[in-house]
């Protein structure tokens, strides 16, 4: 389990940078588990991505983590429900 855990709350129906929100360098490896009671979309696009794009991952609640790609220059969450968490961590 990784020992750096960072916690992200979500605004409902907005996309969050989830490296701004955690401070972890662009560009490198992140995990990210949903600690939330309904579904979050997750992308790795460049720039923030329009509120009715379809270019996304689904994490369903307390499933198994995912992870991006080292190197990805984007990492967004969006919940489209209220009270939305994440745990993110960056990946050695």
């Amino acid at each position: 389990m990784p020992v750096n855990l960072l916690s992200v709350s979500l605004v409902t129906g907005e996309w969050t940078d989830l490296y701004k929100a955690t401070g972890i360098p662009v560009g490198l490896k992140l995990g990210v588990h949903n600690i939330s009671s309904s579904d979050i979309r997750l992308s790795s696009a460049l720039l923030q991505p329009k509120t009715d794009s379809d270019m996304y991952q689904i994490i369903q609640p307390n499933n198994i983590p995912m992870t991006n790609d080292t190197g990805d220059q984007g990492a967004w969450a969006m919940s489209l429900s209220q009270h939305s968490k994440l745990q993110v961590w960056r990946i050695l």
